[in-house]
């Protein structure tokens, strides 16, 4: 099966589902492996969640996101469950699915376009290729303050965190739905997180876009290169 805060807008690919939208923390995942994050998202450099803008070697990093691969067991008990739609509300941080057990590998993706029958994970066990979560993390470098649109959407389900603030919730086993979120941006450096989970059997896809002014984007571990 298979949000600034000025504007929230849910959308569903073939019905219109009220997602729900608002501010919240990312919740604590220590367990999982998912950092908490920061409670700003100023995108400033003494807000302590963001690393020395002028000390990251920026043109030695390869640009895109550091996506973070793993393989849900078939018996794990929120996979194959009746399909609700969108169920907003619940964290990333709340839910196991990015085990670090169930890891399976890291890449970088150059972008987040994958459609909507994307299989990725198959190691060959029982249930594979369904039953999968993926986490991308990445520095959003904004040249210039501008309004930007992010597009998300996904089947299953997925949350968009910028700076440990969720800002778009599509949790829930789903088809295709989809959610914009707007806001201004000022120059600077902002943490993107975005958490993936395939939990059926049928479809799966998922997308991130977005417009705006000039961004780079360079994965999370850039500030650990040489």
């Amino acid at each position: 099966m298979a949000v600034a805060p000025e504007i929230c807008v849910a959308l569903a690919a073939v019905l219109a589902l009220a997602a729900g939208c608002s501010d919240y923390d990312l919740g604590s995942g220590d367990d999982e492996g998912i950092p908490p994050g920061d409670d700003d998202a100023t995108g400033d450099d003494d807000d302590g969640g963001n690393p020395d803008f002028d000390g990251i070697p920026w043109d030695d990093c390869e640009q895109g996101y550091l996506g973070d691969y793993y393989n849900l067991p078939e018996d794990h008990p929120d996979v194959e469950i009746d399909v609700g739609g969108v169920e907003p509300g619940s964290l990333p941080g709340s839910h196991d699915w990015w085990n670090p057990a169930w890891w399976v590998w890291s890449q970088y993706d150059p972008h987040l376009e994958f459609g909507t029958d994307w299989w990725p994970v198959d190691q060959g066990l029982p249930g594979d290729p369904q039953y999968f979560a993926v986490h991308w993390s990445a520095w959003i470098v904004v040249h210039e303050a501008a309004p930007f649109t992010f597009e998300m959407g996904s089947d299953d389900d997925s949350w968009l965190v910028i700076d440990g603030q969720v800002k778009a919730d599509l949790g829930g086993i789903h088809g295709l739905a989809a959610t914009e979120y707007e806001a201004v941006l000022d120059e600077g450096w902002y943490a993107f997180d975005i958490y993936f989970a395939e939990r059926h059997t049928s479809e799966s896809g998922f997308y991130f876009r977005f417009t705006g002014g000039p961004v780079t984007i360079y994965p999370s571990d850039c500030e650990d290169h040489p």
